[in-house]
């Protein structure tokens, strides 16, 4: 080194600035407005603009169809929403369970309450209130109308509870059916006189 030769500032070159200027291409476009498309564009897919045009330019050379790629903010939405329906299927199955065992909850104790009403029916409360509406087939008949044709007092609750459970049974089996709000009738009128007096 001569003795007044300055030192070179900065980094040195090491031939990088050679070969960076060998490897630019020069794109010009015909108007502004494209120029800003194509920005939006790359900054869509999440680009730097000379990688986009790099890339979609390889794709069209090497006759690659277009990928479906995903802008970071699309990507994220995407990976939310995939999140958000993994948790609604958590939640579904978790209901699907419950609502399973509610379901076998429920004919456990249909079972239960049909063997609990066969133990508390009074065979003959029964029979008299079969009596009673296959006698006059069709017809809706109040609480009060039923319980004075059987000849049950208003104030014998021993066997009002008695009777309840034998309209209930027959309620539960199917031959009887509510009417309003204190109304009764049966659902099978061809029946009538085929029962024993």
């Amino acid at each position: 080194m001569q003795e007044n030769q300055k030192p070179l500032r900065g980094r040195p070159n090491q031939g990088k600035t050679q070969t960076i200027k060998e490897r630019k291409v020069d794109v010009y476009l015909p108007t502004h407005e494209l120029v800003e498309d194509w920005k939006k564009a790359a900054e869509s897919a999440g680009h730097p603009l000379s990688k986009y045009v790099f890339e979609v330019v390889e794709r069209h050379r090497r006759n690659v169809p277009g990928t479906s790629e995903l802008s970071k903010e699309a990507a994220k939405k995407m990976e939310e929403m995939e999140s958000e329906l993994a948790s609604l299927r958590s939640k579904y199955n978790t209901l699907d369970m419950a609502f399973k065992r509610v379901d076998a909850e429920k004919a456990e104790m249909s079972t239960e309450y049909s063997k609990a009403l066969l133990n508390a029916v009074d065979s003959d409360l029964v029979k008299d209130l079969v009596r009673v509406f296959v006698s006059d087939p069709g017809q809706t008949l109040t609480f009060n109308e039923i319980i004075k044709r059987m000849g049950i007092d208003e104030y014998d609750y021993d066997r009002l509870t008695k009777w309840s459970f034998a309209k209930d049974f027959l309620s539960y089996v199917g031959v009887l059916e509510h009417v309003g709000m204190t109304g009764m009738r049966w659902k099978h009128p061809d029946m009538r006189g085929k029962t024993k007096p």
